[in-house]
């Protein structure tokens, strides 16, 4: 159910028209009060879920951080179409977005002048911060307030865990994505949880990335499990070409009835086939009949006998078809292509 605070930032779809950039700009505004660095998913190019993932987080208001919770709400009112506020050509939030970083551009290179501080909390405190609470001089005093000071003048270095040293990197996500998917069923259930844990994922998104990871492991290996068998060359040159294409053709009458001209053409295609790089469009060849029995399979069975890598595609997958043509680029005959 949808937070009826935040419909806009809780709209994947209103999340997508607004872009990448411009959100990591506002969240980076905010990086220094979230827990860790993976709170909020990363707006990487590859990250399909983004906008989802994104959206889910953000809905969710009590569980961001105070500041955050509240500068989505200014910038909802902002994009709310009777607040008069001309957006123009921009989509209405991505506008509001903008509003409210140029409204609060003074605090960019400041992020911690969100926060309260200890000293501006009465007037009394304000005017002589020095009689009321010490403030430790050394940079760890600029540290979040939630860590007492006492231990972070003592030990700035141990007491503040940095997340950049927790927090994996794309290519170690995608390194444990493919361990895991190696896994079975059984030891991968077990290990989920404690790797979603370590990877700062919600349990979903874990389990899409390995099940993606395994069906690309599939496909790899039923695209490498095709073998093509090695013809040998004729062992000397054929010079006369017109009559190698009669004797194809021929082949072809001899075993089928076809209509007048169509063995001419199949040797045509069969001699394209062979050659097709030396050409900038190549032709297909479509075989049908007013009913069932006529001979097309009959045709097909004839012609992968002549035709280079022939490569029947009954029941295979698409993602498995394009990798045999990438890898080996074979003659596909498909049958009963019309079902």
């Amino acid at each position: 159910m949808k937070n009826p605070e935040l419909k806009f930032f809780s709209d994947p779809r209103v999340l997508s028209h607004v872009g990448r950039p411009l959100l990591t700009k506002l969240f980076e505004r905010f990086n220094h009060l979230l827990p860790y660095k993976h709170f909020l998913p990363n707006p990487c190019a590859d990250n399909d879920a983004y906008f989802d993932s994104l959206a889910d987080v953000l809905e969710r208001t009590n569980e961001l951080p105070a500041a955050l919770a509240q500068a989505l709400r200014e910038i909802e009112s902002l994009a709310e179409p009777n607040n008069g506020v001309e957006h123009g050509d921009a989509p209405p939030l991505s506008h509001a977005i903008q509003s409210w970083l140029d409204a609060n551009s003074a605090q960019s290179g400041h992020p911690e002048s969100s926060i309260q501080h200890p000293e501006s909390a009465s007037p009394s405190s304000s005017a002589h911060p020095a009689s009321s609470i010490e403030i430790p001089e050394s940079p760890a005093a600029q540290a979040p307030p939630t860590v007492a000071p006492s231990s972070v003048s003592a030990h700035p270095a141990s007491s503040i865990q940095n997340p950049e040293s927790e927090s994996p990197s794309p290519s170690s996500d995608q390194a444990a994505f493919s361990r895991l998917a190696q896994l079975s069923t059984t030891e991968y259930d077990r290990v989920r949880r404690a790797e979603a844990k370590r990877l700062h994922l919600r349990l979903a998104i874990l389990d899409a990335e390995v099940a993606r990871c395994r069906a690309q492991m599939t496909d790899d290996a039923q695209a490498n499990a095709v073998k093509f068998p090695v013809i040998e060359p004729w062992p000397s040159p054929v010079l006369d070409a017109p009559e190698l294409l009669e004797e194809v053709a021929a082949r072809f009458t001899h075993h089928i009835i076809l209509p007048p001209g169509a063995a001419d053409a199949i040797a045509l295609f069969i001699g394209h086939a062979h050659a097709f790089t030396a050409f900038y469009q190549t032709p297909r060849l479509n075989l049908y009949s007013p009913r069932r029995g006529c001979g097309k399979t009959t045709t097909l069975d004839v012609l992968a006998t002549m035709v280079p890598r022939p490569f029947r595609t009954e029941n295979l997958r698409a993602p498995v078809l394009f990798r045999v043509v990438d890898q080996q680029q074979p003659t596909l005959l498909l049958d009963e292509v019309d079902t």
